[in-house]
């Protein structure tokens, strides 16, 4: 008798239980924190490494797309993107002394702000696990350890059991026979000691490992933009074979998910709490508002016009002359509205509908501009 196979919104597939990290991770609630790109490149992954060349090795942290240096900087993240956990992730948070060092650290400062419920996972290669840290990773909080590893480490998947932490791996679904037969093997060792999941995510082809992709041969799948052809079937294949006798539960995770419904969760989210009073949160999580432009004596009378004589409240515009090229926000659905068509023309304005990614000063991201 087959195993049943539950789906998800987001068109992601599981047996069993979807692990608590995955739950959050799909409503776009789980912060991912990028605690420096060092990694002792195991022979495993290391020639289709995903992680983009800036990253790859930089000491730097990022929480999302945020560049990280303090404790201050995490929790001001966590607060505006409304997060409900964390994923910690590299390189490998384990990957080094200083990396070790900060992921106990920033494991314990997040539990200590905001409490046992903010659910916590982390990635690792497993090279540098040992009894003694998993015993500490245990003790700052660690929810779920998740591991990609290579056979001859397989054994290191024991020193996290029966610490509390939920144990699993994640792995990507890489169309070879010889990876196939990985998963197996790894699926059953999960098993047989009693670690609750694998993760098993569609094969993903971008910048920086594309050039050792195509050498060896692998392609994008059809409509894909950065999926890699084969990869879905296998992991189906995988599911429709899953024994009777498993406990463990097999979750697969396409490319689309983490394109699709998790960044858009994330970036609704983060744009609930940034978002101006006039501005719009779309589909897509990005935001919508107009911004006009001119000389600033111009954007100056026609502010004072809108508020003195038109009404408009001056918490549904936002006149900012001390940048360089000087601006007045104000809402999208203006643009429908023929006296304020007029008033720019007679004040000698431009302005145009703007969507931007919910993001402001340096991380400010322009999706599409629409002249009025």
């Amino acid at each position: 008798m087959k195993k049943e196979v539950h789906k998800t919104e987001a068109d992601s597939k599981y047996i069993g239980v979807l692990p608590l990290g995955c739950q959050l991770c799909i409503r776009g609630q789980k912060l991912v924190f990028f605690i420096g790109g060092k990694c002792n490149k195991p022979p495993l992954c290391s020639w289709y490494c995903p992680i983009s060349l800036k990253r790859r090795g930089s000491e730097q942290m990022y929480a999302n797309e945020i560049e990280i240096n303090t404790p201050k900087d995490v929790f001001r993240e966590v607060e505006k993107s409304q997060a409900q956990g964390c994923s910690f992730t590299g390189g490998d948070p384990l990957g080094s002394e200083d990396h070790i060092e900060l992921s106990l650290f920033y494991i314990e400062e997040l539990k200590r702000k905001y409490s046992d419920n903010f659910h916590i996972h982390l990635y690792t290669n497993g090279k540098n696990l040992t009894r003694k840290l998993a015993n500490e990773l245990a003790e700052v909080g660690l929810d779920e350890i998740r591991f990609h590893l290579d056979e001859e480490d397989f054994h290191k998947i024991d020193y996290a059991m029966d610490l509390g932490i939920e144990v699993g791996a994640e792995v990507p679904v890489i169309p070879t026979s010889e990876h196939e037969e990985y998963i197996w093997n790894l699926m059953d060792y999960l098993d047989t000691i009693g670690a609750l999941f694998i993760n098993l995510n569609e094969f993903e082809m971008n910048e920086p490992n594309q050039k050792a992709l195509k050498k060896r041969g692998f392609q994008l799948a059809e409509n894909s933009m950065s999926a890699v052809k084969g990869s879905r079937e296998l992991a189906q294949k995988i599911l429709n074979n899953i024994p009777d006798r498993y406990n463990l539960s097999v979750h697969y995770c396409p490319v689309s998910l983490k394109d699709g419904p998790q960044q858009r969760n994330r970036y609704k989210l983060r744009a609930e709490s940034i978002k101006r009073n006039f501005e719009e949160i779309t589909e897509d999580g990005t935001l919508i508002f107009i911004r006009v432009k001119g000389e600033k004596k111009n954007l100056q009378s026609y502010y004072k016009e809108l508020t003195r004589d038109s009404g408009v409240p001056k918490d549904m515009m936002e006149l900012n002359l001390k940048m360089k090229e000087p601006f007045l926000d104000m809402p999208w659905f203006l643009s429908e509205d023929s006296a304020f068509l007029e008033g720019l023309e007679a004040f000698d304005l431009e302005g145009g509908i703007m969507e931007i990614l919910p993001f402001r000063g340096k991380y400010f991201d322009l999706c599409e501009y629409t002249p009025l």
